[in-house]
């Protein structure tokens, strides 16, 4: 199993503003066969 550091987690996060914005609900037109 691996243990994850949550604080790390959440520094990258606000770093990487992307992650925080992301709309799942809008992938279907990009993902679709």
């Amino acid at each position: 199993t691996a243990d994850m550091d949550m604080s790390m987690v959440r520094e990258v996060r606000n770093l990487w503003q992307f992650f925080r914005d992301r709309r799942p609900e809008t992938y279907g037109p990009l993902t679709a066969p």
